[in-house]
């Protein structure tokens, strides 16, 4: 196939596309993909430790190695009078709070769920913190895809 006078020697399935005439060839990466892991038939992670500090949740059994990004479904509900209670998550390694997915619980005992974006580490990890002094009712976060 000729586009504008280069012959397109080969396409690959890495986002990547490769002009080239004999002589010379030019790679074009289209970015990153989108992988669906499917349909799981339960929750990933379910158990979490309540004490306001950061920890590692390591996805590497699930997500494959060159991704960059999860997409996940987070579910979280935890016994606080009046509600307030959280589970927040960020990429390994980050030591802000600004760049993080949060799920806030408004009312005690009810389930709050949601949908998130989280970079991982080049070790498939990320990080979670759930809020202290609560007792977590219910705790669930499952990989739906990853970019890569």
């Amino acid at each position: 196939m000729t586009l504008q006078g280069v012959t397109l020697s080969s396409v690959t399935v890495n986002n990547q596309i490769v002009f080239g005439d004999g002589s010379k060839q030019t790679t074009a990466f289209l970015g990153a993909a989108f992988y669906d892991r499917g349909d799981p038939g339960a929750a990933d992670f379910l158990s979490f430790t309540n004490d306001s500090l950061w920890h590692t949740l390591d996805l590497s059994s699930i997500v494959p190695s060159g991704a960059t990004a999860v997409s996940l479904k987070v579910s979280y509900a935890a016994t606080r009078n009046g509600g307030g209670s959280y589970i927040e998550l960020r990429k390994n390694g980050n030591s802000n709070t600004i760049n993080v997915g949060i799920i806030f619980t408004q009312v005690a005992n009810n389930v709050i769920s949601g949908d998130m974006v989280i970079a991982v580490d080049s070790n498939r990890k990320i990080q979670y913190l759930a809020l202290s002094g609560d007792s977590i009712d219910s705790a669930e976060v499952t990989v739906k895809g990853w970019w890569k």
